[in-house]
C-alpha cells in the first residue's frame, strides 16, 4: 500500500489563485480566511493549494450566511414599514 499522495499532487486539491478566484476573493483575502481558521483543508504556512472540497464548504458556507443576514435585513425592514 503507498503511502497518500502530498497535497501538491492531490487530484483533489487547488491552488490558492484557483481558491481565491472561486471565493471570489484576493490571494492575501484568502490567505486570512485560512488564519482565522474559516477554510481549513490542508494551507499550512507556505502552503500553496488546498483541498478542493474544504473550498466548495467555506463557499456554500459563506453563500449561507449572506442568504441569512439578507433574510434578517428583509425582516428588519418589514417590521419598519408593514
Amino acid at each position: 500500500m503507498s503511502p497518500p499522495a502530498p497535497l501538491s499532487h492531490a487530484a483533489d486539491s487547488m491552488t490558492l489563485e484557483e481558491a481565491a478566484a472561486l471565493l471570489g476573493l484576493s490571494r492575501p483575502g484568502l490567505r486570512c480566511l485560512i488564519a482565522q481558521g474559516a477554510l481549513q483543508g490542508g494551507a499550512a504556512a507556505g502552503d500553496d493549494r488546498l483541498l478542493r472540497e474544504a473550498v466548495i464548504a467555506c463557499r456554500d458556507r459563506i453563500a449561507a450566511e449572506q442568504r441569512e443576514a439578507l433574510r434578517h435585513l428583509l425582516r428588519l425592514s418589514e417590521e419598519v414599514d408593514p
